[in-house]
């Protein structure tokens, strides 16, 4: 992953727990850094190991900072220059979702090495829709839960998400919203 979700996590932790917690997760995770270069690739290894020092921290499942981060990453982003990417997405929160994979295109021409998820949506009937996600990561469902719970909070949507099938290929979201 890149340099650039790891800053995203410290602060995080930062806003959320403080600088010396920061030091304790990075200490706890062998993370001797401490501090990440956003263009940099890290070992998705390290950032998962950040990721299980936090929920132990916290006393909360991996899953719920997942969720935590996912509610995060979008203000976080939109602070770190990517607004112009935001504005790729659409004025809707279904347009949004339909333009995720075309954000993650404009984003990779900053980072080659990206390997972005790929999302699609099916079944839209104006109140509810499948979301479809693939990625080459596995375990980051609780995160894109997080995304588009707060992407539903940038248009005004409430948001009910929940997982409606998995396999080794696929997560398939149902997303309610009004």
């Amino acid at each position: 992953m890149y340099g650039l979700i790891g800053v995203g996590i410290k602060k995080l932790v930062e806003i959320e727990l403080g600088s010396s917690a920061w030091d304790r997760i990075s200490q706890r995770a062998d993370f001797s850094e401490r501090d990440f270069i956003k263009t940099d690739c890290y070992d998705d290894s390290m950032i998962f190991k950040l990721v299980h020092e936090i929920s132990n921290e916290l006393g909360v499942s991996v899953a719920d900072v997942l969720i935590k981060f996912g509610h995060y990453w979008v203000d976080f982003a939109i602070s770190e220059g990517y607004g112009n990417a935001y504005k790729l997405g659409g004025t809707s929160f279904v347009d949004f979702l339909k333009n995720l994979n075309k954000l993650h295109m404009y984003v990779a021409s900053s980072f080659p090495k990206l390997q972005p998820p790929h999302f699609q949506v099916v079944n839209d009937t104006g109140e509810e829709l499948d979301l479809i996600y693939r990625s080459a990561r596995s375990d980051l469902e609780p995160m894109v839960i997080g995304l588009i719970e707060a992407l539903g909070i940038k248009f005004n949507k409430k948001i009910s998400i929940t997982v409606l099938s998995k396999d080794a290929e696929k997560t398939i979201f149902k997303t309610i919203y009004s």
